[in-house]
């Protein structure tokens, strides 16, 4: 039987690709080049001395050489007995996860496709040209070399987008409007599940997030990482660690860098790097600085793409034709009153005027009212055959249109905020819908991504705290009579206490005012009571107290 006849498990194509893959090069090696070694076999050990009883590639590349006896060939000296510096990954040591063949890898034909008795058939594919020791599927189609390149071009759209947001006033109110909306909406740290409480762990970690960086307070923090999130989508967030201490103990601060500075890495299936591998670089000065970890960094893109989900895609990047359209319109209309010839007022003068005399009488006309309110309001006379005439746009009317209203509503729409301060007046009803739909549909995606992958990661992974987690508060109604019903609700359903409800009105508290009550037609219970069990009934009948007396 022929191999291509033969199926099932161990198709001929398996038995055969091994013959393909030789166990080196027959090849001359070209500069640079590695044999390939057969699959379960190592390098030669590049510790080995070369000629003159040094290393291969010469003492700086593995380190300086000790003063030990001399013993090696040549009686060059032996070297430290610890694992020579390979910083291309030839010699490490490390068993990549993705050397062996996955478990579930199919045949390389289709069982139920046969060319020798099918007309017209679709033929079996192409066989897979990538080696059986890299056939995991990859995340994404990513560059070769990828990592050595440490200056992509998204850095310098990271700069113009910045440059963007910063240009365009109608753009940086909407971004600074998005993040007030966020940080005013209170929160608390408490058990996980809705278990509320938390105790003193939960106290501590929020004594700890009100300097998350020991500089800055929890507010002026939150907007740097909400910057990058809104304008270049790369939020990123450094742990500071202490030496040998462990959860909070173990961390000094939690520092916002630059997102613009931070290069991800991948592996050979196009993700980040797992720990201790680097999984990002830092560029300084557009050189790479230093290698980090992701347990030492936080990079938390909130719309990453698959065709590119190394960055983020920012509402400043989605609006980017738009902004830039907007920034040249007031471009144009700054240009309008500062180097702009058109007057108001056009005046004829008689036919018989030279262009000298036109001059003259424009220049004293200058002189005579120009910086000086009260002559302008007094009657003036010209010499006959003068009129006047109104120029059409003089004063800028022209220069808003509808399609600035238009521009001013799709960045509103972009970052979820009402447009309402920027269009043409709409009835009050409809103007409030709007203002409200527009806080809450945005308020909540951005606070379930501060909670999920900012919050949450910290409290949980970083500080050691997994039975805590990060909670958003509802927020408190500035309509007074509306702040009063949702109170009457909270302690009527015992919710809150009669002091949970002063303090946040400002109230001082009462006595015995901390016991959550049910309000009924008898009166107030204590939540404690209801909750209580019944005594359980012994069938034999209590006697009074007051019978032994009698007795």
């Amino acid at each position: 039987m022929s191999d291509v006849a033969e199926r099932g498990p161990g198709s001929w194509w398996l038995r055969k690709a091994p013959k393909l893959m030789p166990g080196a090069r027959s090849r001359a090696m070209g500069p640079g080049e590695r044999p390939v070694m057969p699959r379960g076999t190592q390098p030669p050990s590049i510790s080995q001395p070369g000629r003159d009883g040094q290393p291969p590639m010469g003492p700086s590349y593995y380190g300086p050489p000790t003063n030990t006896a001399a013993g090696g060939p040549s009686g060059a000296p032996n070297r430290n007995p610890v694992e020579p510096i390979d910083p291309y990954g030839w010699n490490t040591g490390l068993e990549s996860q993705y050397r062996e063949t996955r478990p579930d890898t199919p045949p390389g034909v289709i069982r139920d496709v046969d060319i020798g008795t099918n007309f017209f058939s679709p033929f079996q594919p192409i066989l897979p040209f990538a080696p059986l020791t890299g056939n995991y599927a990859r995340e994404w189609d990513y560059p070769v070399g990828v990592n050595l390149d440490y200056q992509p071009k998204r850095f310098a759209l990271m700069s113009q987008l910045r440059l963007m947001s910063q240009s365009w006033g109608l753009l940086r109110s909407v971004i600074e409007t998005r993040k007030d909306q966020l940080l005013t909406v209170p929160w608390e740290i408490q058990a996980k599940g809705g278990g509320g409480g938390g105790g003193a762990a939960a106290k501590r970690i929020k004594e700890f997030l009100h300097r998350p960086d020991k500089k800055r307070r929890f507010t002026q923090w939150a907007r740097l990482l909400l910057e990058d999130l809104f304008v270049i989508d790369a939020p990123a967030i450094y742990v500071w660690r202490n030496e040998g201490g462990k959860g909070i103990e173990g961390v000094h601060a939690l520092e916002v860098v630059d997102g613009a500075t931070i290069l991800p890495l991948v592996d050979d299936a196009g993700r980040i790097p797992d720990w201790p591998s680097p999984a990002y670089q830092q560029i300084i000065k557009g050189l790479p600085s230093i290698n980090l970890t992701e347990r030492e960094l936080l990079y938390r893109p909130m719309r990453p793409r698959p065709e590119l989900p190394l960055y983020g895609y920012s509402p400043v990047e989605q609006l980017y034709l738009e902004v830039t359209e907007g920034i040249r319109r007031t471009l144009y209309q700054v240009n309008f009153w500062t180097e702009g010839s058109m007057p108001e007022l056009v005046i004829t003068v008689p036919d018989p005027w030279t262009p000298q005399q036109i001059a003259m009488f424009q220049s004293s006309f200058d002189a005579l009212t120009g910086g000086n309110a009260a002559l302008k309001s007094r009657v003036r006379f010209v010499p006959g055959g003068m009129k006047p005439f109104d120029i059409k746009n003089a004063n800028g009317e022209a220069l808003k249109s509808d399609y600035d209203e238009w521009l001013a509503r799709l960045v509103c729409y972009t970052f979820s905020v009402s447009p309402q301060p920027f269009v043409k007046e709409m009835n009050r009803a409809t103007a409030q819908v709007s203002v409200e739909v527009a806080e809450e549909e945005g308020t909540l995606a951005l606070q379930t991504w501060f909670k999920d992958e900012v919050m949450d990661p910290l409290i949980q992974d970083v500080l050691g705290a997994e039975d805590l987690e990060f909670v958003w508060q509802p927020k408190a109604s500035v309509d007074p009579l509306q702040q009063a019903q949702v109170a009457e609700i909270y302690l009527k359903a015992a919710v809150r206490s009669i002091n949970e409800v002063r303090e946040e009105i400002g109230e001082e508290r009462v006595a015995d005012g901390d016991a959550l009550l049910i309000y009924t037609a008898k009166g107030a219970v204590a939540l404690e009571d209801v909750l209580r069990p019944p005594e359980a009934d012994t069938g034999a009948k209590k006697e009074p107290e007051h019978a032994e007396a009698q007795a």
